[in-house]
């Protein structure tokens, strides 16, 4: 029996055999049973700036809508995330302590 591909599974960040409910743990490389839980596990970050931007907000209230800024900030974003195991997650967020 032979699989059919989809450009849905053909992208990097999905797990493998998504139909079958069965993934390859992006870390170990080790295929995964069905139904393990797959955890998301960032590889890369960066910081980021975001701009304050006035009136972007909608906040209604009863019937009186008002427009209200946003402050900006700072922060980090996710540049990269790979699909992991549990055993590699959990080896992973002890390091990460």
């Amino acid at each position: 029996m032979a699989f059919e591909t989809s450009s849905i599974h053909s992208c990097s960040t999905s797990p493998s055999f998504i139909d079958s409910g069965m993934y390859q743990c992006q870390l170990c490389k080790q295929t995964v049973p069905a139904k393990t839980k797959a955890y998301r596990i960032p590889v890369e970050i960066r910081p980021r700036k975001y701009p304050a931007c006035p009136k972007a907000n909608r906040v209604v209230r009863k019937d009186k809508t008002e427009y209200v800024d946003d402050p900006g900030g700072e922060g980090y974003e996710i540049v990269q995330e790979v699909f992991a195991c549990p055993g590699c997650a959990a080896q992973f967020e002890h390091r990460m302590k």
